[in-house]
C-alpha cells in the first residue's frame, strides 16, 4: 500500500485555490502551474480541465511563448488529458512562426515526447 506524500496534498490544496481563481492567471502563470501539476502527476480533470481551458484561451490571443506551450503539452501527457481538441489548439499555436521560429530543439523534442505519451499522431 503506497501513501501519498503530504506536499503532494498540500500542492493539491494551492492548486485548487489556483483553479478558482483561474480567470486572473497569466499564461506564464498557466504555463508554470501546469508545470508543477505534471510533475506532480495530480490526475484530477477537476484541477486541470479548467487550466487546460484557460490554456488554450489564452493561445488564441498569442500570450504564450514556445517554452510556455511546451510545458503545458508535457504536462497534459503527464496527467492523462484526453481531450485532444485542446492538446490541438495548443499544438496548432506552438507551431505558429510567432512561436515556432523561437523554439529551441528541446522544447520541439518535449512536444514530441507528449503527443507520443497522448498517442496523438498527425494523419
Amino acid at each position: 500500500d503506497v501513501k501519498t506524500p503530504p506536499y503532494v496534498k498540500s500542492g493539491e490544496r494551492f492548486v485548487n485555490h489556483l483553479v478558482s481563481h483561474c480567470e486572473l492567471l497569466s499564461a506564464k502563470d498557466i504555463s508554470q502551474t501546469m508545470w508543477a501539476i505534471g510533475r506532480l502527476q495530480i490526475i484530477d480533470d477537476s484541477i486541470i480541465s479548467p487550466l487546460a481551458y484557460k490554456a488554450a484561451e489564452l493561445s488564441q490571443r498569442e500570450e504564450f511563448n514556445s517554452q510556455e506551450l511546451a510545458n503545458i503539452i508535457w504536462a497534459l501527457s503527464k496527467t492523462g488529458f484526453k481531450e485532444e481538441e485542446i492538446v490541438s489548439v495548443l499544438t496548432t499555436e506552438i507551431c505558429k512562426p510567432y512561436v515556432s521560429d523561437h523554439a529551441t530543439s528541446q522544447e520541439a523534442a518535449n512536444v514530441l515526447y507528449a503527443l507520443g505519451r497522448m498517442h496523438i499522431r498527425d494523419e
